[in-house]
């Protein structure tokens, strides 16, 4: 191999490490490290609702925080208002959390809030005024708060919100192109789904380009 054939090979070579190099990735820590608030509080989501959505998005936010970081000490402090209620308060301001902190021996307290899910009809209409489509969808948002129990103040939050079809109805030319309709039940559990997966992605490791 002569020099020029050489030193094209060697320029090949440095090329193609740079390039791995460039595509490594590297694994990030959480941003939100749950093990060093100490013993967590978890109240249940607000507000109660006949359907129990609420209990659902606060078992599902539980398990994400123990998936994305095993171990991590959680103690279930039940419904919100009885717990307010025991310690003779009426509210979650300041001097309640701080109530619950030393009563329940907890060093952050969690809260979160579900909004009322809702149907949300919307109508589609083609430009030929040929085809219309009609269809609801299931909204909701998730709210939650940490707080610092000594202080009351907050230390970290998160606002999401999620959408899930929940029925559709096309029509072409008059007749009937199709339907589609969701389970509601199903549909909401993947919207609680949702939220959570999206309230939660601080807690959990994440990669990065080197």
């Amino acid at each position: 191999m002569n020099a020029g054939r050489r030193t094209r090979a060697a320029v090949a070579v440095v090329a193609l490490l740079a390039t791995a190099c460039s595509s490594q990735r590297i694994l990030m820590p959480p941003r939100v490290d749950l093990y060093a608030f100490g013993t967590i509080g978890m109240l249940d989501f607000s507000p109660r609702a006949a359907d129990g959505l609420h209990l659902q998005a606060t078992r599902e936010f539980l398990s994400a925080m123990h998936a994305a970081q095993p171990g991590v000490p959680v103690l279930e402090l039940g419904d919100q208002d009885a717990v307010l209620h025991s310690l003779g308060r009426h509210m979650l301001d300041p001097d309640a959390i701080r109530a619950i902190g030393k009563s329940h021996h907890v060093d952050v307290l969690v809260v979160g809030v579900l909004d009322a899910q809702r149907i949300e009809p919307s109508l589609s209409l083609g430009r030929s005024a040929e085809f219309l489509s009609a269809g609801a969808a299931l909204e909701g948002a998730l709210t939650v708060r940490m707080y610092d129990t000594r202080s009351g103040a907050t230390v970290w939050s998160s606002a999401v919100r999620g959408r899930e079809p929940l029925a559709n109805v096309r029509l072409a030319g008059g007749d009937l192109a199709g339907v589609a309709a969701a389970d509601p039940s199903a549909t909401a559990s993947r919207l609680i789904c949702q939220l959570v997966n999206g309230a939660t992605a601080d807690f959990w490791s994440y990669w990065v380009r080197g």
